[in-house]
């Protein structure tokens, strides 16, 4: 967002909740402006979580 100096002051404490949770965030914005948030969640798998322990 900042390469493209678009202003994410009003969406960043959205963003806090959504990180603090796990989440990915993903910011959609058009013209400078920033239309809205996605929070992306990706949970392991219970079978995965063995693999990516050993």
């Amino acid at each position: 967002m900042n390469e493209s100096k678009v202003s994410n002051e009003i969406f960043q404490t959205i963003e806090a909740k959504h990180r603090e949770q796990g989440r990915n965030v993903v910011y959609v914005a058009r013209k400078g402006q920033v239309l809205g948030v996605l929070a992306i969640s990706d949970p392991i798998r219970p079978k995965m979580k063995n693999q990516l322990i050993s």
